[in-house]
């Protein structure tokens, strides 16, 4: 994803994680402020990077795809 990409993304929008653990990992944008986005998987798998929540993350643009 890049910043256009992000500033046209909106609550709802379904992205997938590039990086890391949770690679691969589908999940919708539940809320957006700044260069942060809270995301949730959608099929109730769960985040396996280390100090996050394991039902919501916040990240920042350059960590999501768009699908």
């Amino acid at each position: 994803m890049n910043k256009q990409q992000f500033e046209n993304l909106k609550v709802g929008d379904l992205c997938v994680m590039k990086r890391g653990l949770d690679k691969g990992i589908i999940c919708e944008v539940r809320y957006i402020e700044n260069d942060s986005v809270l995301v949730r998987p959608v099929d109730d798998s769960v985040f396996r990077a280390v100090g996050t929540n394991k039902k919501l993350r916040l990240t920042s643009w350059r960590e999501l795809d768009i699908i």
